[in-house]
């Protein structure tokens, strides 16, 4: 409508806000109240709910055990009680209505540390997609949930050294990921240093096709997709740092591409 949506981390904990076109805040949401949490990444939904992305601890406010002998205190300082933040490795999802009120939250633990990178989100629910750590290195995940925020299993994509940086939510219920990978997946070796990829994964969480960038010796990343599949990333080659726009077919062949000078992340809508 006529508000625009600010979220993110302060102070260790989500938020969300919205002000509208003049900048007067309509509302403000601390959106967690673990002991530290972060927001990451946001969508509107067709009903005009926002939800919200990012990641909490597993455990918090765990109490260390009492000391058996009394410390020595000279100068009568008031000494605070730690508490155990624990590690970000939970997958987080918090629904804000049109006028701020938060309609749930939910989260879906998951085995190591993770950082969402993207969400989207449909009439049918949300999907997902980041990067978790692992003894190996990192790899991408993707973590859909229904209308009501309820979260189906977390499916990982790659081993050591994958991103998903967006995805795609199709009406046959397949998604599209798009990212980045410096290894083998669905035996599709790497191209280049690292290429940019786009993942077909079915209703049944299951990888149907892997298409990946190929410039030789250099750098590719996807970092974005819009539902109509053009996709914009970095690319580095030849001496030479460009962002790339590319228009992909359904089938994830190229209609077009784009190419310029530039620096840094760079996204599509």
């Amino acid at each position: 409508g006529k508000s625009i949506i600010v979220f993110g981390t302060k102070a260790s904990k989500a938020y969300a806000r919205a002000i509208d076109m003049a900048g007067k805040e309509l509302w403000n949401l601390s959106l967690d109240q673990s002991a530290a949490s972060i927001a990451t990444a946001a969508a509107v939904d067709p009903a005009g709910d926002i939800w919200v992305a990012g990641a909490t601890p597993l455990a918090t406010g765990l109490t260390p055990p009492a000391a058996t002998a009394t410390p020595l205190n000279p100068d009568s300082a008031l000494i605070p009680q730690s508490a155990f933040i624990g590690d970000l490795q939970a997958i987080t999802i918090w629904k804000i209505s049109a006028a701020g009120v938060l309609m749930f939250t939910n989260t879906l633990p998951a085995s190591s540390v993770l950082f969402p990178t993207a969400i989207t989100a449909d009439k049918n629910g949300a999907s997902v997609v980041g990067i978790i750590a692992n003894e190996k290195g990192n790899a991408g995940f993707l973590a859909n949930a229904d209308a009501t925020g309820a979260f189906s299993k977390l499916l990982q994509i790659g081993v050591a050294s994958t991103t998903a940086d967006a995805v795609v939510r199709h009406g046959d219920g397949s998604f599209t990921i798009a990212g980045s990978s410096s290894e083998t997946l669905a035996g599709k070796k790497v191209a280049g240093l690292t290429d940019g990829i786009l993942v077909k994964i079915s209703k049944a969480l299951k990888i149907t096709s892997v298409v990946r960038s190929s410039v030789a010796k250099g750098k590719r990343i996807w970092n974005s997709a819009s539902n109509s599949l053009l996709l914009a990333g970095e690319v580095v080659a030849a001496g030479k740092t460009e962002s790339a726009i590319t228009k992909f077919s359904s089938s994830f062949v190229p209609s077009w591409t784009y190419r310029f000078a530039s620096t840094g992340r760079t996204l599509s809508a």
